[in-house]
């Protein structure tokens, strides 16, 4: 899922929420260096009772479309069921990137972490540290 989704933004795609990520309510976080420094990105309420949206991961990935995102999944590791709390658990991972974060920036070594839901096989959660 991860590298499919950085596929979409190196060939110069939107990625779709709904393809690599779950439903907003189960969602956790994203995070990369383009963000300031303690804003993360979660679900937020939707127009009806109840409702949760992914609308600003969604406007947050169409603006890195827009600046010419690439990158490529390096390494992919495993660290087995994750349990942070009863909404932070699934399958944990660190990921190596070779990315930039516009068009015109060098290539640089970054990763992170994250989340997979066990059940759907989407993103709950990524951390982009550095790219």
């Amino acid at each position: 899922m991860l590298r499919a989704l950085f596929a979409d933004l190196s060939l110069g795609r939107t990625p779709d929420i709904g393809t690599y990520f779950v439903d907003p309510l189960d969602f956790i976080r994203w995070w990369d260096p383009t963000l300031p420094s303690g804003a993360v990105i979660s679900f937020e309420a939707g127009d009806g009772s109840g409702t949760a949206t992914l609308d600003t991961l969604q406007s947050h990935l169409d603006a890195l479309h827009h600046r010419g995102v690439n990158g490529t999944v390096t390494e992919f590791t495993p660290i087995g069921y994750d349990v942070v709390s009863s909404q932070e658990a699934g399958g944990g991972f660190t990921f190596g990137l070779r990315a930039r974060a516009t068009a015109r920036g060098a290539l640089r070594d970054g990763g992170g972490e994250g989340m997979i839901d066990c059940r759907t096989g989407r993103l709950k959660s990524l951390v982009i540290d550095e790219w």
